[in-house]
């Protein structure tokens, strides 16, 4: 017995059951008895990080045991950071965060180990294998978990999603026996088949959910929306008639004032026009639409948000007004941009190198307006963020960039996307939202947090810009930085919430 539960089976397997965790049950206990806040924890799971990764850049197999030992124990630490956090909360998006800066630390220590060892190509292997974690985490972000019938079932989709502590047993399994170019293959057909399986599993469960329920049978005598706040009420009975001068009675026509329905909002009736369950006829009848499902508003606000629009994207959607579906667009740009970086962007001259982006803003860019409510619309942050590693890593083996430099850019992206899809992330209001401002919100689309009027299109044509005009180096360098400090701005901005919500 642990703490009141029952050891686990006997044998290996239950005694290395046990011991994990008892020393994750000492580790609680120890940041408890210290009062440690879950950022601090996180601090010590990313120094740990940085560790492993330094060992992992040596090569040899000594160094990839170290680096496998210290890259455990980062997990562990960043899994108890995890349960001090809870769920939710800014100190859960700490944690995602640092959670995403050890992966990216552990990958680039993965490909300096594999070029000591003598490899080549690895940077674009590490690449690929850190924007493929990416989108997946982004997916699992925006998507509906799918249960399991079963604990072995549970266990193999646990498997299929990819989850942290898989790519760290993974990593920590193959490095010390195989090398790091091992572990950055494993990882890429990994990745490739989690992000396959949450395609299907994802639309899955996504039609499933959005089920709508039976439409309720209202009463007659209650009123139904605002086609009817006037309505007529019942006949005049002939003592209240008026009478004209012949002396007959006529009926008069009372209007009164109906309250509007209640547990109505924008939300359940985008829900209902999405899911089929309102025609034409229900855009103005009320308790027609069905209630939307529990957490539908909150997946839904997620996909818009991990989305990361800029200033530009979301005056190409204004026009729209939320009647383009975004998906389609956003796979034919995607195509677009695979297709020319195949053929080359370095034949391309002059402005002519911005074709991609300018692609992407044209065709995908006017879908941001859309509540994203489609059972397919959850996968559109995802394609948007593989077109963007896609396009900046074409454009920068065209300008001769250091791969370095583009990982780093890839790296600081992926970041961003982390920032928006963990749970807790705190969002910047501006300052001042004028009534004007607030009108050129589109229908369906949030209100966009301070600083970040740089989204998806903004860095692709960044990037374009400067291959355009030969300093592509600078402009990743730039980019990168400008990512780094809203990052840091923000984590800044809500620290003392932070230790206020955290600290005992």
């Amino acid at each position: 017995m642990l703490g009141g539960v029952p050891a686990g089976p006997a044998g290996p397997a239950g005694t290395l059951v046990d011991a994990v965790g008892d020393l994750h049950a000492r580790m609680i206990s120890w940041a408890d008895r210290r009062a440690l806040a879950a950022t601090s924890v996180t601090g010590i799971s990313l120094a740990l990080g940085i560790c492993a990764a330094a060992w992992f850049s040596a090569g040899s197999r000594p160094a990839q045991l170290n680096g496998a030992l210290a890259l455990s124990a980062s997990y562990l630490a960043a899994f108890t950071a995890r349960e001090i956090a809870g769920p939710g909360g800014r100190g859960a998006w700490v944690v995602a965060l640092g959670g995403r800066l050890c992966d990216i630390a552990a990958l680039a220590g993965l490909a300096l180990g594999a070029l000591a060892q003598g490899w080549i190509g690895i940077w674009p292997l590490a690449a690929t294998v850190l924007g493929l974690v990416a989108v997946r985490e982004t997916m699992t972000a925006c998507s509906t978990p799918r249960p399991g019938d079963s604990p072995a079932w549970r266990a193999v989709l646990t498997i299929l999603s990819m989850p942290a502590g898989g790519r760290v047993l993974l990593i920590v399994a193959v490095a010390p026996l195989w090398g790091a170019r091992a572990s950055l293959l494993a990882l890429l057909d990994w990745g490739i088949i989690a992000i396959g399986y949450g395609i299907g599993s994802g639309t899955a469960a996504r039609r499933r959910d959005r089920k709508a329920p039976a439409r309720p049978q209202r009463p007659r005598s209650e009123p139904g929306g605002l086609s009817v706040l006037l309505q007529p009420a019942r006949p005049a009975e002939p003592a209240e008639a008026a009478a004209r001068p012949g002396g007959q009675p006529i009926q008069v026509l009372r209007m009164e004032l109906a309250p509007a329905p209640r547990g109505l909002s924008a939300g359940s009736l985008e829900y209902a026009r999405q899911s089929g369950a309102a025609g034409p006829a229900d855009d103005d009848a009320g308790p027609a639409a069905p209630p939307a499902p529990p957490g539908l508003a909150r997946q839904l606000a997620m996909v818009v948000r991990c989305r990361d629009d800029g200033a530009i994207a979301r005056w190409f959607g204004r026009p729209v007004r939320g009647q383009l579906m975004p998906l389609p667009p956003a796979l034919l740009a995607l195509a677009a941009v695979a297709m020319l970086a195949h053929l080359g962007l370095g034949d391309l001259p002059g402005l002519l190198i911005l074709a991609p982006a300018l692609i992407m803003l044209v065709v995908a860019a006017p879908g941001s307006s859309h509540p994203h409510g489609g059972r397919f619309d959850w996968l559109v942050p995802a394609v948007l963020q593989g077109a963007q590693y896609l396009y900046i890593w074409a454009l920068g083996t065209a300008g001769r960039v250091p791969l370095p430099v583009t990982f780093a850019l890839c790296a600081v992206i992926a970041l961003r996307y982390a920032d928006l899809g963990a749970p807790g992330s705190p969002v910047l209001a501006a300052r001042r939202r004028t009534p004007s401002a607030l009108a050129r919100t589109a229908p369906g689309q949030p209100a966009p947090e301070r600083g970040s009027w740089l989204g998806w299109e903004g860095r692709m044509i960044a990037c374009g810009l400067g291959a355009a005009m030969g300093i592509t180096t600078f402009a990743y360098l730039a980019l990168a930085a400008y990512l780094g400090v809203l990052i840091c701005w923000k984590f800044m901005t809500s620290s003392h919430g932070l230790w206020e919500g955290d600290c005992r």
